[in-house]
């Protein structure tokens, strides 16, 4: 059985704040995905900066321990390299934006 770990509660309150204040940012760069993936025909500098949003947010979900988002969010990226659009890379979009929705909660629950 793993130590049970303790987390620090202002620590844990310091973070719950910069979630709050880093979701509009998170929120902008969802909207950047969708309107990429909604669009007939990007060039390849646009799917290209759609896969790295997409890998920043994966990284932005595991820092703030968004399990599910991070997975969704590496999957967008992969469509994004791809040029896989369509209406299961719109699906998963959404999956992800649903997934950041929540208030941060403390990893170590």
């Amino acid at each position: 059985m793993p130590p049970e770990r303790s987390v620090d509660p202002q620590l844990d309150a310091a973070f719950a704040q910069f979630w709050e204040a880093d979701r509009p940012s998170q929120k902008a760069r969802v909207a950047v995905l969708r309107s990429t993936a909604k669009d007939h025909a990007p060039d390849e500098s646009a799917l290209d900066e759609a896969a790295r949003i997409a890998h920043g947010l994966g990284g932005v979900a595991a820092m703030y321990g968004f399990k599910e988002a991070k997975v969704l969010a590496l999957e967008v990226e992969g469509c994004f390299d791809r040029g896989a659009l369509g209406p299961h890379l719109a699906l998963l979009i959404e999956q992800l934006d649903n997934a950041l929705a929540p208030p941060y909660r403390t990893r170590f629950q």
